[in-house]
């Protein structure tokens, strides 16, 4: 889709509102854990990262992929981490 959006204005602008909507409901979610400012943005930018490529990272194997989820997740909401 990011490819498509770089060359077509329309796509652009839907694949933005997305990414913004993915943002806002991730960022929801740690603020509700008791993030807050750079701490929260980092902490999404890193969960979204990881969640949109993971697929490649892992090559759609299931276990290895859900493992390292529950770990990234597990990193990412102890207060104590990054």
């Amino acid at each position: 889709m990011q490819v498509w959006s770089n060359k077509d204005p329309k796509i652009a602008t839907r694949v933005a509102k997305v990414i913004k909507m993915r943002r806002d409901f991730v960022g929801t979610a740690f603020r509700e854990l008791g993030f807050t400012g750079d701490d929260m943005t980092a902490r999404v930018r890193i969960f979204l990262g990881y969640i949109t490529s993971e697929r490649q990272i892992f090559c759609n194997r299931k276990e290895p992929s859900k493992l390292a989820r529950e770990l990234l997740l597990k990193l990412l909401v102890d207060k104590n981490t990054v």
